[in-house]
């Protein structure tokens, strides 16, 4: 767009000619993009001109706030008429970084002022699997009222922390009748007290003690993870459930 009356064919950056600096719509406030999400897209608002030159936009993103490491430049972006620019990247950018990036316009004489600079970062997400069932699991008598609940580890893909099993024994199929809930921490330097309880190896185990004799039971297992944004839980193992053999005969 433009009102200068000069001719295009003029060579060199005309005189009074301003072009207004685009403006970052996203991502910005370092925003959290999983690397599942890429190649990523920026929107920006389009610049204006008061040159009879038509320009064009250079985009630019950096590993730094200061443009000095710069991992994608591209230049020659055809602005549009509807007031927002959207580009894909060419490529996926290497993960669990932040990333910052600014747009320009530019007519080949006459440049305009970069927009604020915005930031996101690109992370590894972690996805945490279903535990198996270990023992008890097949619908029988357990030999004694002291029961301990033992699932098959997950696969837990991604920077995963702050593992925890979460065991929960009921009496209703339902679990809306809890009986004991258990917690597990698998890495040690984070975890919790937790009594009767061990994690070791590729299984997890949870004990609640000991159980009213005679009384039939349902429990389940699920796995949670600290990522970068925010806890990933698991899904819930299948049902299973046990029986708690009658009281002693006391002689």
């Amino acid at each position: 767009r433009s009102s200068n009356p000069l001719s295009p064919s003029i060579a060199g950056p005309l005189a009074g000619v301003t072009i207004t600096a685009p403006a970052a719509v996203g991502p910005t406030d370092a925003l959290l993009i999983a690397t599942t999400e890429q190649p990523l897209t920026l929107i920006f608002a389009s610049a204006d001109s008061n040159s009879v030159r038509p320009f064009t936009y250079e985009v630019q993103v950096a590993t730094d706030a200061a443009f000095t490491q710069i991992v994608v430049d591209l230049a020659g972006v055809e602005p549009n008429e509807f007031g927002q620019v959207i580009i894909q990247l060419p490529s996926a950018l290497d993960p669990d970084r932040t990333y910052y990036w600014r747009v320009r316009a530019l007519d080949g004489a006459n440049t305009g002022e970069y927009s604020a600079t915005a930031s996101f970062e690109v992370f590894s997400p972690v996805v945490v699997g279903m535990p198996a069932v270990g023992a008890p699991g097949n619908g029988g008598t357990t030999p004694s009222n002291v029961v301990t609940l033992e699932v098959v580890n997950p696969e837990i893909t991604g920077p995963a922390e702050s593992i925890m099993y979460r065991f929960e024994l009921a009496t209703d199929p339902s679990f809306t009748a809890l009986a004991a809930v258990l917690t597990v921490a698998q890495a040690a330097s984070t975890a919790p007290a937790v009594s009767n309880a061990a994690s070791s190896g590729g299984r997890t185990s949870a004990s609640p003690g000991a159980l009213p004799h005679d009384q039939t039971f349902f429990w389940r297992a699920r796995v949670s993870a600290q990522a970068r944004n925010g806890t990933i839980t698991g899904p819930w193992t299948p049902t299973a459930s046990f029986t708690t053999p009658p009281p002693p005969v006391v002689i």
